[in-house]
């Protein structure tokens, strides 16, 4: 199907393609190229039900859609669209209030309501590359590109140069972002590339959650603000609940204010199960705002089978945090049992919260004794908390080594018992060859309280050497 361009109206009563209807049972791939839909209905601008091989070139939706900007329904199938884009304004389809799409097209779950994408709504077991194409229409419940997959860990979703210009609009449940949203099951995600600018009432700016064997982002930027009521929120990804996944980010950069009710970050929020997580070169200049486990970089990081690693990443000025508990200007709260790392990463930016505040470090937990290194990290922003104050971390409940790390920020706590430190608020560790050169101001402290240049109060086989 090539160089065709829909215009007119047609009901929104029923469900349609703007260019094909449905697509099933071809033997060869299908090719749609150079075509534009200009017509408002409900369902998808490009193709209603999809359980073919397609390629979708070159195409535009420009239509406003109740449903999705190019395909509804994907099945079974590979898919690649490149070079397209959507400008329409997508909405979502309530299937209760709806008889007619319940008829015409069947639920792939037992939902009362449809999500909506600019790209892709709802694929189950397939495969998509999406190349350099970009959303610019505003979507409600829903994601820029897709927003569910489900896909019983065997479906692989590549996104490579793609940008969401759209804000994405939250009127009901579920999960969004500017990327995409839900990805159940996946057995690869890859994200390369690509770039949010739009606002999100939602919970991530790329990634919002996922269950798969690997997830890659990797030179990634979001410049949308996120505001979240309802929990987490992050500039980059939003949830991990992969067990057996393999979590790689790298070089990806948010640039927009961040605000939710806990765990949230300025890249990731809330990482609560994967076998390897991996953050490295990635910088937060956005602010972070929440009442608790909030991060420059990470909010929270919990049940990580085997290893933790954030390296080179930068915190900037601008990305002030501010929380009640757990914060800091990289990691909020880390709680795990498995191997964690963290080396050459910079705070600047001033902090403000309650208990367990630190530069580098909020919280650092486990219910096992783990195995725990901070090397080479710098804090160069002002921290203000009442208890357990440091300018690397606030608090570390069993033995962690810091090596090498520095505190230049100004340390501030109003509390008449504020457990304070220049590296370490309070708790089990080994200090080798930290330094502190920041003030430490607490004008209500009352006598006999721990306030040191080094750890403010060292618990169990905690030591300091030079």
């Amino acid at each position: 199907i090539n160089n065709c361009e829909i215009s007119g109206e047609t009901s929104e009563d029923y469900v349609s393609g703007g260019i094909v209807g449905k697509i099933y049972g071809v033997n060869a791939t299908v090719f749609i190229e150079n075509c534009i839909n200009n017509v408002n209905l409900t369902g998808a601008g490009i193709a209603k039900n999809v359980e073919s091989n397609i390629n979708i070139i070159n195409c535009k939706n420009n239509g406003n859609i109740k449903g999705s900007g190019f395909i509804l329904n994907l099945k079974d199938s590979n898919i690649i669209v490149a070079n397209s884009t959507n400008n329409g304004d997508i909405g979502s389809i309530n299937m209760l209030e709806d008889i007619n799409f319940q008829y015409s097209v069947g639920s792939i779950e037992d939902i009362s309501m449809r999500y909506s994408s600019g790209f892709i709504d709802i694929m189950e077991n397939a495969n998509i590359s999406i190349v350099s194409c970009i959303n610019k229409g505003e979507i409600t419940n829903g994601s820029g590109f897709i927003q569910r997959v489900n896909a019983d860990n065997l479906s692989y979703v590549k996104i490579n140069k793609c940008t969401n210009a759209g804000n994405i609009v939250r009127k009901d449940i579920g999960n969004y972002a500017g990327i995409c949203g839900d990805m159940y099951s996946v057995k690869e995600i890859i994200i390369l590339n690509s770039t949010n600018t739009g606002n999100i009432q939602g919970y991530a700016g790329i990634l919002c959650y996922t269950q798969a064997s690997l997830i890659q982002i990797e030179n990634c930027d979001n410049y949308g603000n996120i505001i979240t009521t309802s929990g987490t929120g992050a500039g980059i990804i939003y949830d991990v609940l992969a067990d057996d996944g393999d979590v790689i980010i790298k070089k990806c950069n948010n640039y927009g204010n961040i605000e939710g009710s806990s765990s949230v970050g300025g890249i990731g929020g809330c990482i609560a199960r994967a076998k390897t997580f991996t953050v490295s070169e990635c910088t937060n200049a956005g602010e972070i705002n929440s009442s608790s486990l909030n991060g420059g970089i990470i909010g929270d990081i919990s049940n990580v089978v085997n290893e933790v690693i954030i390296n080179n990443c930068i915190n900037e000025e601008t990305g002030k945090i501010k929380s009640e508990d757990s914060c800091a200007g990289i990691l909020g709260m880390i709680n795990t049992n498995s191997k964690f790392e963290f080396e050459n990463n910079t705070n600047n930016a001033e902090i403000f919260g309650n208990n367990s505040v630190g530069g580098i470090i909020g919280w650092i937990d486990s219910e096992e004794k783990a195995d725990g290194k901070i090397e080479n990290c710098t804090n160069n922003g002002n921290v203000n908390g009442n208890s357990l104050v440091g300018g690397i971390a606030g608090y570390c409940n069993f033995s962690t080594e810091f090596v090498r790390c520095t505190n230049f920020g100004k340390l501030t706590s109003l509390s008449k018992r504020p457990t304070m430190g220049g590296i370490v608020g309070g708790g089990r560790m080994k200090n080798t060859g930290c330094s502190n050169s920041g003030t430490l101001n607490y004008p209500n402290v009352e006598p006999g309280y721990d306030v040191s240049h080094i750890v403010g109060d060292i618990m169990g086989d905690g030591t300091i050497e030079e």
